[in-house]
């Protein structure tokens, strides 16, 4: 029995968290490949200076920012699925 290989079809939401090593590919390149192959969500997760979410929804071809939480707040998302983050959870 072998393992499934997952598509982009399968892909809800893309959870990024950003290394000082790629961070360019992170914020810039990943945003427009994953853009183009369908993945509604993209969510980014920065570490430094401080802990921080960027939320992105894909509309049309392209990616919207819809929220930035930072530190001690708290996002709360319904679409792709309920779910909620703290930025300085993340850390613990």
């Amino acid at each position: 029995q072998g393992r499934k290989r997952l598509t982009s079809d399968d892909v809800v939401l893309a959870f990024e968290v950003v290394s000082p090593s790629s961070s360019r590919i992170d914020r810039r390149d990943k945003l427009k490949d994953y853009a183009s192959i369908g993945i509604a969500h993209y969510w980014i997760v920065e570490l430094d200076p401080e802990p921080m979410v960027i939320v992105y929804v894909l509309r049309g071809d392209a990616y919207e920012e819809v929220a930035r939480v930072r530190g001690d707040e708290t996002y709360e998302a319904t679409d792709p699925f309920p779910v909620s983050v703290t930025p300085s959870a993340l850390l613990g």
